[in-house]
């Protein structure tokens, strides 16, 4: 019998500092959505809200942080 290995990943998405918080729940949605139409699951979902970042991304020095896992 050959056992089924389910993988797990991660992704941390980083969001301009100027969105939302409901474009922010937008983008959760919709990335869940791709995932469960591809026949995966997401298991956790978390806002670790704005952090500042290593180096500047078009003049941004802060993003908004989410993981999805």
């Amino acid at each position: 019998m050959v056992a089924e290995r389910t993988r797990n990943y991660e992704l941390v998405m980083i969001l301009s500092p100027e969105t939302t918080e409901e474009e922010v729940a937008t983008a959760m949605e919709r990335v869940a959505g791709l995932i469960t139409e591809s026949t995966g699951s997401v298991s956790n979902q978390e806002t670790w809200g704005l952090r500042r970042l290593a180096y500047p991304i078009k003049r941004f020095q802060e993003g908004t942080y989410i993981l999805t896992q």
